[in-house]
């Protein structure tokens, strides 16, 4: 972790030229809960995004790997924040439908999913425009929940990417990450600086393609690549908060 002060740096990084903001949304701006519907969102981070996306050359995005029709639904943000989807694969305005390909594959995975999840009550299988997801957040039998974490995990699919999260195991049908996403968004924003909070295991591939002149901010415990860490999403708040009265006090001067 880097000793420097997580102020200063939010300072500092206030006024470069061209500021680019990313946070992930469950964990970081949303509690979570069992019931991923109804988590609770802290709609202070959601107004400072909107704050730091309606200034100029700054952008704000919630990068999350809910697909972008719940994401919409549930992060209730303006305009001035953009909303990525499926760990990048689907981003705001876009229209994204799997190929026949694709689907074949998707379809065969999710017919190897549902027996394993019939076997272990509290478990689903989320069915996202390009992934399926195991979930066992639910599944009240921790150990039980590991276990069947593990045997998704050695399905081994053919065609699909395999990662896993929180309490999740997601197959894939395209190659793109958290990583990914944000290395295309600094080359096709030209930014100067990135600034980035993530929770979950996805978002270590975001921190770990951030350069010597970005910020990367873990949330909760857990081993991580970013250089900073703050405790939960009420620190989250704190971060977005100062950084939008930051930059715009510095392009208000």
């Amino acid at each position: 972790m880097d000793d420097t002060s997580l102020d200063s740096i939010l300072d500092s990084l206030s006024r470069v030229p061209r500021l680019l903001v990313i946070s992930d949304f469950d964990g970081t701006i949303a509690e979570l809960q069992d019931d991923p519907e109804t988590v609770p969102v802290n709609r202070d981070s959601v107004t400072a995004l909107e704050t730091l996306g309606g200034l100029p050359d700054t952008g704000a995005v919630i990068l999350s790997g809910r697909d972008l029709a719940t994401l919409r639904r549930l992060a209730g943000a303006g305009a001035a924040v953009d909303l990525v989807g499926s760990h990048g694969a689907e981003s705001t305005g876009d229209t994204v439908a799997p190929t026949v390909e694709q689907r074949r594959r998707l379809d065969a995975v999710t017919e190897l999913l549902e027996p394993l999840v019939d076997g272990c009550p509290g478990a689903a299988v989320e069915v996202k425009p390009l992934h399926r997801v195991l979930h066992t957040r639910r599944v009240p039998d921790r150990e039980a929940g590991e276990r069947l974490l593990r045997r998704a995990v050695e399905l081994c699919p053919e065609g699909l990417h395999v990662s896993t999260g929180k309490c999740i195991v997601e197959f894939s049908a395209v190659s793109v990450d958290k990583g990914t996403w944000i290395s295309g968004a600094r080359e096709r924003g030209g930014w100067d600086a990135i600034v980035f909070l993530g929770d979950d295991v996805t978002d270590e591939n975001g921190f770990g393609v951030l350069g010597d002149g970005d910020l990367g901010i873990k949330v909760g415990d857990g081993p991580t690549a970013a250089g900073h860490r703050v405790a939960d999403t009420d620190g989250v708040c704190a971060v977005l908060g100062r950084l939008a009265e930051a930059r715009s006090a510095y392009l208000d001067r």
